[in-house]
């Protein structure tokens, strides 16, 4: 087949990859999305939905935010069960914004729908990047009826997730990484009942965490921590016992509740030392992976497609190379500090099965230090709605 010949090649259909599409679509220059899965699969996949402020901004500025405002719940705060107390943490009234509840499936339904569906591939296969130059590059995929074709670009974006052939490309170039595990897993569950509770409940006790959601108001998302590789042993009788003791509630109220959804998610870290090489960006997933504790993952690659946007904006309206210069140096920066900070929750919410007496009561204390200090309460409400980061 006849090469296509684009501007920008976007590898992945997830947020960051929609939303640099969309900027480009908006002032006109050509792109193409290739993405291995199908458009009913993204639709449908659940996924969390806390929402920073800036992150809102971002997507305000590049107009494709009417859905999530008319749609999204305001959380201005969350429970706190320390144990057998309950704290309520008011961020927003401290850090001046609330965060957006908003699941990201919907996100990236809202952000396929503003573009042409002729400018995104969906169900690829063999995607490769066969030349990465200063002169240009070369991307060649698959089409699901097995013709192949080449895309001729001056830019690749790499958004393809964890497992994607970005982050493989830059590993083949030498690139180098860090990784860490917190060795122990969330089992999730989707509930087919409404949220108890009006916001977040974070329940830290000694016999392990859980979160406490809502998804819409017909249903609830509930995490807990469980000891690593078990997920798939817990039956619906030990997940109410447990939610009973952690989160305090009644098991008759859990009792005729149907669980829709069993997942489990490793809890660990990983980053890459670079974020660029020469005619590729990497963003999101392909290039830092966050645990899910501060909900980061999201707003991090939000974040990295809205910093590359004005780079490959700037470049194309203006000539001017500059943000695209500085995007790795400055994604770097902020998802290392998004990386500290779900470091911290992580800590901050987890008892892991081998730590004394001495850890243990340093969690309580930091949790203590943050309820009652005034200064320390805005730091943390800074890095939760994610303004710290912007700084």
């Amino acid at each position: 087949m006849k090469p296509l010949s684009l501007k920008v090649c976007i590898v992945g259909a997830g947020p960051a990859g929609l939303v640099v599409a969309n900027a480009l679509e908006q002032h006109g220059i050509s792109y193409v999305i290739l993405e291995s899965r199908s458009q009913e699969y993204l639709r449908n996949r659940t996924r969390a939905g806390l929402i920073e402020p800036g992150v809102v901004r971002g997507l305000g500025e590049l107009g494709v935010t009417d859905r999530l405002l008319s749609s999204a719940v305001f959380h201005e705060g969350f429970l706190l069960r320390l144990h057998d107390e309950e704290f309520r943490i008011e961020f927003a009234g401290v850090s001046g914004s609330p965060i957006y509840m908003y699941p990201q499936q919907r996100l990236v339904g809202d952000l396929i729908d503003l573009l042409p569906s002729s400018k995104i591939v969906f169900d690829v296969a063999d995607v490769s990047i066969d030349r990465n130059e200063s002169s240009g590059a070369t991307v060649s995929f698959e089409y699901a009826d097995g013709h192949r074709r080449d895309v001729l670009c001056d830019f690749i974006v790499g958004a393809d997730g964890a497992r994607g052939i970005s982050r493989e490309f830059l590993a083949r170039k030498g690139i180098g990484s860090v990784s860490h595990d917190f060795g122990c897993d969330w089992l999730g569950i989707l509930v087919d009942m409404p949220s108890p509770f009006a916001e977040l409940v974070y329940a830290v006790s000694r016999r392990g965490f859980a979160l406490h959601s809502m998804r819409g108001t017909s249903q609830s998302r509930i995490y807990l921590q469980v000891p690593r590789g078990s997920g798939a042993s817990w039956t619906a009788n030990q997940i109410w016992d447990e939610l009973n003791f952690r989160l305090g509630l009644e098991r008759s109220y859990w009792e005729s509740s149907m669980i829709s959804q069993q997942m489990t998610v490793q809890l660990r870290s990983f980053q890459l030392d670079q974020m660029r090489h020469q005619r590729l960006f990497v963003l999101g997933d392909a290039a830092h992976i966050v645990p899910p504790s501060a909900a980061k993952g999201l707003n991090l690659a939000v974040d990295d497609a809205l910093h590359l946007t004005r780079g490959l904006l700037s470049w194309y309206l203006h000539r001017n190379e500059g943000d695209l210069e500085v995007f790795e140096e400055q994604a770097l920066r902020r998802a290392w500090a998004g990386q500290e900070f779900s470091s911290s929750m992580t800590s901050l919410l987890h008892y892991m099965p081998d730590e004394g007496a001495f850890s243990s009561t340093l969690r309580d204390v930091r949790w203590r230090t943050i309820l009652s200090r005034p200064h320390s309460l805005k730091e943390f409400s800074d890095n939760y709605t994610g303004l710290a980061r912007h700084d």
